[in-house]
């Protein structure tokens, strides 16, 4: 499937399920939850939105969408994040504003749920996108979850594109993600994320 096909079916998967999907053209989004970002699904406004200049726009999307699925489907962690309002925690913890406590294992483990969806989608759909490199992609993103709670901030420093971690992460949903592994530890430490 085309990236233009793949955009097509997102829309007709958004007017279905009623969520507005938001396509912009720019590099980034600004949400008064979230901050600058690439991409977000709201569950509460039934939004879908993506920087569609972003370098990695069609792999937000994808992410983005799964989260839709996740949300529509009722997935049992989705269901649990929203009971928790863990994600209205992460909001205020990014902000500076509140103690993220047991919130970021129960997000970092909607996030690992969200990426092996996604990379099925890659999989079924054969979108244009390198399934190994996203999910180690994801792998990063998922561990990183596991970085916040030893540091207690997002960092502002970006980690997704530094090779080094890249390469400590493997091309598999393989790893132990109830913490971080030390070589990680030490590499986004000496990282400076």
């Amino acid at each position: 499937m085309t990236a233009a096909d793949f955009i097509s079916f997102v829309k007709k998967e958004c007017k279905y399920y009623g969520v507005k999907c938001i396509l912009r053209r720019s590099a980034k989004l600004r949400d008064e939850h979230r901050g600058f970002c690439a991409g977000y699904f709201d569950d509460h406004k039934l939004e879908l939105s993506c920087a569609m200049k972003h370098p990695h726009s069609i792999m937000i999307l994808a992410h983005e969408f799964c989260h839709m699925r996740q949300w529509a489907e009722k997935a049992d962690i989705w269901v649990l994040s929203n009971d928790m309002k863990s994600y209205d925690v992460f909001g205020k913890f990014l902000k500076g504003g509140a103690d993220i406590g047991d919130h970021l294992d129960i997000i970092r483990d909607v996030e690992l749920d969200n990426e092996k969806r996604t990379v099925r989608l890659i999989k079924e759909l054969s979108l244009p996108i390198d399934h190994r490199e996203y999910t180690k992609r994801a792998n990063l993103y998922i561990q990183f979850h596991n970085w916040m709670k030893i540091t207690g901030k997002w960092g502002t420093k970006s980690f997704s594109q530094n090779k080094r971690l890249l390469a400590l992460v493997p091309d598999k949903f393989s790893m132990n993600y109830s913490k971080l592994p030390k070589r990680l530890e030490t590499a986004f430490r000496e990282e400076g994320i």
